[in-house]
């Protein structure tokens, strides 16, 4: 009994001694893992077409970090200039709402001073631009002081860049290889639970992830367009941070409504562009609910929706963004082992109150 507790727990030891050594290593290999994971499937496709893993390898990690490049080359510099006038645009439109309302009520008699709100929301935007400004170059300075106070941290750098395609080369190469042994080691009484935990827990990864991605993609591009034309302000950024963005339930298409109701309600064109903006929407949720999320990320999580929301609370609070996009899975998962567990309990003889002296 106490060699199967101390075996545990020195390999987790020697593994996290490790993983500790690795240092700025870290990255990359963890990168090449989570990479390998989501694009083994196609290497594994274009072995079947005949073509040797090696070569396969190298097509796929071109072919990604390719599309990475371009799209970063086309779009960061018009989006960075978009986003910043966005944040710049924010107070002005607010106050011009307000007064528009002021001016509505005050003709029905109703006298209401909001100039106070103006001066709030005004200050708020100010503060929050500052702050971004002022956090970004903290952290660019931060960033810079820790990475260049030695020159030995220049060359880690520099190691770390060129260790990436390294690793992801040697992890896809050898993927079904890693998951044997870590099988090999498991107790065989554990590895039938393991096993239907480790297939229900790949298949919610898989299915969310490459999903949601290409439903987000997709959203993006039908909202940039559709907002585009209805000739909304910052029609073209809504649009497509309303697609991104939904990759996390509700956020982005809250986010993106009221972003796009402020810049209309505020410039006000006439009735049918803001009902374009309404009619937009509207389609973009029949879009991603009865078409492109059934098939592409197929089945949900089994979350309702007092669960989903509160994971995204938790994973915002401890991972921030990327917490938000990784809470709805790995409360699934969970959820995945709590039933294992519940199942294996009604099957035992404590429960069934066999052998009970």
């Amino acid at each position: 009994m106490a060699i199967t507790v101390l075996i545990p727990i020195l390999v987790l030891s020697l593994l996290s001694i490790f993983l500790y050594g690795l240092g700025p290593a870290l990255l990359p290999l963890a990168v090449s893992f989570i990479m390998a994971y989501f694009l083994f499937p196609i290497v594994q496709r274009l072995e079947k077409w005949g073509l040797n893993r090696a070569v396969g390898t190298l097509l796929v990690f071109g072919a990604a970090l390719g599309v990475l490049i371009f799209i970063l080359i086309i779009s960061i510099n018009p989006l960075i200039d978009q986003v910043q006038s966005f944040i710049q645009e924010w107070p002005k439109q607010s106050s011009l709402i307000l007064t528009k309302v002021e001016t509505f009520l005050n003709s029905y008699g109703l006298a209401l001073e909001l100039k106070s709100f103006q001066q709030i929301i005004t200050e708020l935007f100010q503060n929050f631009s500052k702050s971004i400004s002022l956090s970004m170059i903290q952290n660019v300075t931060s960033f810079l002081q820790a990475k260049f106070a030695k020159i030995t941290n220049i060359f880690i750098i520099i190691l770390n860049f060129f260790l990436f395609p390294v690793f992801f080369f040697y992890v896809i190469k050898d993927f079904e290889k890693y998951g044997e042994e870590l099988k090999a080691l498991l107790p065989h009484h554990l590895r039938s639970p393991i096993k239907e935990f480790y297939l229900k827990v790949n298949l919610i990864f898989k299915s969310y992830f490459r999903g949601q991605f290409i439903v987000a993609f997709s959203l993006a591009i039908f909202y940039g367009i559709g907002l585009h034309f209805t000739s909304l302000k910052f029609g073209l950024l809504i649009g497509i941070m309303t697609g991104l963005l939904s990759i996390i339930p509700y956020v982005g298409f809250t986010l993106g409504l009221v972003s796009a109701l402020v810049f209309s309600l505020s410039n006000f064109p006439g009735f049918v562009p803001f009902l374009l903006i309404l009619l937009v929407f509207n389609l973009g949720q029949v879009l991603e609910g009865f078409i492109l999320t059934p098939k592409l990320v197929g089945e949900n999580l089994g979350l309702n929706p007092l669960i989903t929301m509160l994971a995204l609370i938790v994973g915002g609070n401890f991972g921030g963004f990327l917490g938000m996009i990784f809470a709805l899975p790995l409360v699934a998962s969970l959820k995945v082992l709590i039933e294992i567990f519940l199942d294996m309990y009604k099957k035992s003889d404590y429960y069934l109150g066999k052998n009970i002296s």
